[in-house]
């Protein structure tokens, strides 16, 4: 199956990925006003520095497709660094590509989990996940206006096995 979309990391990657450019921009700013939570902030971008790293020795990524011509429908695949430009994070910056594949599974209601199952993220049990992410939701609520993070993709999703990513 040939399938055309917008290609975009796992979400949870990526927005933890964004958090931590933020964070690095307005630390400066925020860590004099941070007072005893400071150590808290610290623990925080150094478990997430610690996750991304975990994620980028992996060998493969797993990436969300918005499809172009079903515009509710999404896919997800797990790349390889093969197919990967240069080994980084985007395959090719802002644009549509093809992805020839076969689809393994369809899933129709519900959702299905974002976690890189090959990470530490595939190992943590529920609780600590949502604890987690309550502490990004604690952050927006003394003023960081912080990406939203999922740890699922809503249905209708199809899951590719990749054999080729082109343009």
């Amino acid at each position: 199956m040939e399938i055309i979309g917008n290609f975009s990391p796992n979400p949870i990657s990526s927005s933890i990925e964004r958090l931590l450019e933020v964070l690095k921009i307005f630390e400066p700013v925020f860590t004099p006003n941070i007072g005893d939570n400071q150590l808290g902030f610290k623990v925080m971008k150094d478990i997430m520095n610690s996750l991304i790293g975990d994620i980028d020795k992996s060998e493969s990524r797993f990436y969300l497709i918005n499809l172009v011509d079903m515009q509710d429908h999404k896919a997800l695949s797990q790349l390889s660094k093969n197919h990967l430009q240069d080994g980084s994070r985007e395959i090719i910056p802002k644009g549509n590509y093809k992805l020839l594949g076969k689809v393994v599974k369809k899933i129709d209601e519900g959702h299905i989990s974002t976690l890189e199952s090959s990470t530490i993220l595939g190992i943590l049990d529920e609780q600590m996940i949502q604890g987690f992410l309550r502490s990004f939701e604690e952050l927006a609520k003394n003023g960081f206006k912080i990406p939203g993070l999922k740890d699922e993709i809503d249905a209708p999703l199809v899951v590719v096995l990749p054999i080729a990513v082109y343009i």
